[in-house]
């Protein structure tokens, strides 16, 4: 290379015969003369070459000093022994490994591609076939998963493709045999469900509950219910009621059940102050929306929510014949063994997964059954159905249920024992026996029509839509009033309008306090004035936020001490699951989640597939080679010396690429481990999932897609790039990059919105595996430059240290005399494996950590 420069810069001096005594004499010992007008390239001489060269095999030369054997230099000119480079006459130095220096040789060159030469540099040899030498090569590279002819210079693996094939054919394999094996379980299974139901039938017409009646059974009193926010605003006041067993608002039941503290009021189970928090293995809370995991069936999804909510004495026939009286029960035999589906892909009907929300309590066998809109987004039909069923359980089991519920059909609403109607603030407009609520209207001035929806027209008279017919100045506030006084109604005595009298008052009325109602050109818009200023502003912000802060605070360190507590306590209300089993059937549940679907599988695979193949064909030419020898550097023009001694080093840059597209698929991929499921993690916890079992169980069933999918990535990655080092050693770094991240991916799930991961995602990788990789900025110039204070963050970066193993072993495996460079030390492979374990496991701690904290709301 050198050589070839220092040629051009004479291309245009004069020419002179060198056959000419008087020149030949005049520059007998000028060693610039010979080392550039007397330069000569001349063949390599190849040591056993092969009966048949290919035609693709590339060419070999090499600078050749001016020997005096020469006819053209007449018995002048120098020789040189081979493994040595002669630039001058009296000039002779030793050459280095992964150079070409045969007999007389001018100048070094690199081993040429598609030859290797001996570690002395005295031989060269063709690249023999199914193996390939890039330039600089010493030992020959093996043609794994490729084709090599004689003389090769690289070798395209394109046989990883057959690989991903076999792979994928072998994956399609398995998911075929585990249908049918699931195909004959569930034949099974559906024989066992016929049985409980003849069972089931036998019991009704012996005029027998079907349902066992519960062992346990709570009255619930509550009296005068309140909850301020730390911003003052009061949103529920002075609730007082009963629940009866065998007999809603949201927040009033979040109260009730202590998911929110409340500022004020007290709670009675069986005539004790008590709280139902302390019995929350026996409460059962069914959410509005239907959250369950939509890849499961029915069955898989009861019997899950039964094992971890049951007591932990119950044998598994028995749990199974709950969960199928429960499926009998609400009438889902027929898709027992249905996913459950989502938008992708169909599964079981709006009305059908209602009922497995409410199954997936039933079947935990709680003591008082709270439901949050549980006809929300059905039809008038289903909804009927759905309320008649929490009926019979109601009368069959003397479970307590209590339901939100908004604009129920007339036949819906009398599936109902009482009836709670809640005015705006959370006050209360009415509580009692529901067939006695239009009476009570009726009473204070609200007479309902017959063709009217009794509960249509509550609604209505709570929100100040139906005027009064006692009063023409009636509010909606007046309610509250209303009820607190019922005994002694002030307009009990007083003239009764007629409805049409009423609207018409109220019209009167209106005009008279209210003009601008009726009067468009009176409406004025007021500014908003700031009564405080910015200072309180501020004042009242900072404050809000160190309430809040200590709240949570609070909340953690309560937990934390009730669970130090619970080691050393009996507990009285139900022994469940133990965190071994738990794990354990957390554990069976992502595994039916995740190796169920066989398109999503598969989409992972090539995933990781292209995604190494991209980066493969990015770092095809990145390679090492070793700097020049220093004493042929000593004849390059100043201008170019500096670039004569420096290596050619793109291997940090190659394992920069490889970090980046490692972090860009994990982090992809795990996202949905956690991210997807978070509504489904919140309900469980507030169920009694612990969190550790629970995160360990989905993990270690992330690890055959983290080893699967990091080989993929791993033999595609290797067709175009032409690595030096041992396959195992790079593979290694590629699957611990792949741990780390789907630890990041954790990690982030938790941390924030399933909607926002692609796009975080994206920052995460660029962030660790470019910035903080070590190679842009140069870790030599972070840890000479950069205040301490910052160079932690390059030592907490997983990417970094995967560069540094990589290099170490891709430079090591050149042959060239190496030394240290970019901070980096050639012994430290180990203690870089080492550090990238030990940080991915710190993101995992990190992930439970944030699966703990964040969002700790909607955990209870």
């Amino acid at each position: 290379m050198f050589g070839l420069l220092i040629s051009g810069l004479f291309v245009a001096a004069e020419a002179q015969s060198i056959s000419d005594p008087q020149t030949v004499s005049q520059y007998a010992f000028d060693p610039v003369f010979w080392g550039t007008k007397l330069r000569k390239y001349v063949n390599c001489n190849i040591t056993n070459p092969p009966a048949n060269i290919p035609s693709t095999a590339q060419s070999c030369q090499y600078p050749r000093t001016p020997i005096p054997s020469d006819p053209d230099f007449q018995g002048h000119g120098w020789t040189c022994d081979a493994g040595f480079f002669c630039p001058g006459q009296t000039e002779k130095f030793a050459c280095t490994p992964g150079f070409y220096c045969p007999d007389n040789a001018m100048e070094p060159i690199y081993c040429p591609a598609g030859f290797h030469c001996s570690n002395d540099t005295k031989t060269i040899e063709y690249c023999p076939g199914g193996q390939f030498c890039p330039t600089g090569t010493i030992t020959p590279k093996s043609c794994f998963l490729s084709y090599c002819p004689v003389g090769s210079t690289e070798a395209p693996k394109f046989f990883v493709l057959v690989v991903f094939l076999i792979v994928a054919l072998i994956i399609y394999g398995f998911y075929h045999w585990k249908a049918k094996a699931d195909a004959i379980r569930e034949a099974k299974r559906k024989g066992e469900l016929e049985q409980t139901a003849a069972a089931a039938r036998f019991a009704r017409n012996m005029q027998d509950n079907s349902m066992d009646r519960l062992e346990r059974t709570f009255d619930i009193e509550f009296e005068n219910l309140g909850l301020r926010l730390p911003s003052g605003v009061e949103i529920m006041k002075g609730v007082t009621g009963t629940l009866r067993a065998g007999a809603g608002k949201t927040t009033f039941v979040t109260l009730l059940t202590g998911k929110v503290p409340r500022t004020s009021g007290s709670v009675k189970l069986n005539g004790q102050v008590d709280e139902l928090s302390n019995y929350s293995k026996l409460i059962g809370y069914v959410p509005q929306e239907d959250i369950m995991i939509r890849e499961l069936t029915v069955r898989d999804i009861l019997m899950h929510s039964a094992r971890m909510r049951l007591p932990a004495s119950w044998e598994y026939h028995k749990v199974k014949a709950k969960v199928n009286k429960i499926i009998s029960f609400l009438g889902m035999k027929h898709v027992a063994s249905s996913i459950i589906g989502n938008e992708s892909e169909r599964g079981i009907s709006g009305g059908q997964r209602k009922r497995v929300n409410i199954g997936m309590e039933l079947v935990a066998e709680p003591s008082v059954l709270f439901l949050d809109e549980p006809t929300s987004g059905l039809d008038s039909s289903t909804s009927f159905e759905v309320c008649k069923n929490l009926r019979e359980i109601a009368q069959s089991q003397g479970l307590t249920v209590a339901a939100v519920i908004h604009s129920p059909s007339p036949a819906t609403f009398r599936q109902f024992d009482d009836f709670l109607l809640l005015g705006k603030g959370g006050r209360v407009v009415y509580i009692g026996p529901r067939e006695d609520a239009i009476k009570y209207f009726d009473y204070v001035g609200f007479a309902c029509p017959p063709e009217e929806s009794p509960s249509d027209f509550f609604m209505d008279v709570a929100s100040g839509v139906i005027p009064s017919q006692y009063d023409p100045s009636f509010e909606p506030a007046h309610l509250f009033e209303y009820w607190e006084t019922r005994r002694n109604f002030k307009f009990a005595n007083a003239r009764r309008m007629t409805p049409q009298e009423a609207v018409q008052a109220r019209e009167n009325f209106l005009r008279q306090s209210k003009p601008e109602l009726f009067n468009d050109d009176t409406i004025k818009k007021h500014k908003a004035h700031d009564y405080y200023g910015f200072t309180n502003y501020i004042a009242v912000a900072l404050a809000s936020i160190l309430k809040e802060l200590w709240a949570f605070l609070s909340d953690v360190l309560s937990e934390l001490g009730q669970t130090v507590l619970g080691i050393f306590k009996t507990d009285n209300v139900r022994k469940n699951a133990n965190i071994i089993m738990q794990g354990w059937f957390c554990m069976k549940r992502a595994v039916q989640q995740t190796y169920r679907n066989l398109n999503a599988t598969l989409v992972d695979l090539a995933l990781n597939f292209t995604a190494g193949l991209f980066i493969s064909i990015a770092i095809q030419k990145f390679t090492y080679l070793g700097a020049s020898p220093r004493e042929m550097c000593a004849y390059a023009p100043t201008n170019v010396g500096y670039q004569c001694q420096a290596t050619v080093d793109t291997i940090r840059q190659a394992g920069m690429f490889i970090a980046l597209g490692s972090l860009f698929v994990g982090i992809s991929i795990a996202g949905n481990t956690f991210g997807y499921e978070k509504v489904v993690y919140w309900r469980d916890t507030a169920s009694g999932m612990s969190v550790i079992p629970y995160y360990v169980a989905k993990a270690l069933v992330d690890i055959p897609r983290i080893l699967i999918g990091a080989c993929m990535y791993f033999v595609s990655l290797i067709m175009f790039f032409p690595y030096a080092q041992k396959y195992t050693t790079l593979i290694s770094v590629v699957i611990l990059l792949h741990f780390y991240g789907f630890a990041l991916g954790y990690a982030l799930s938790t941390a924030v919105p399933y909607s926002k991961l692609a796009v975080y995602g994206t920052g995460f990788s660029l962030l660790w595996a470019l910035v903080l990789s070590g190679v842009v900025p140069d870790l030599w110039d972070v840890k000479t430059s950069y205040p301490s204070a910052v160079q932690w963050l390059w030592e907490i970066s997983a990417p970094r240290w995967a560069i540094e193993a990589i290099w170490i072993k891709e430079v090591s495996a050149t042959g060239f005399n190496l030394k240290p460079d970019h901070f980096y030390d050639f012994g430290d492979f180990n203690l870089c494996i080492t550090n990238m374990v030990k940080i991915t496991l710190c993101w995992h701690l990190l992930s439970i950590l944030g699966l703990k904290l964040f969002n700790r709301s909607k955990q209870k």
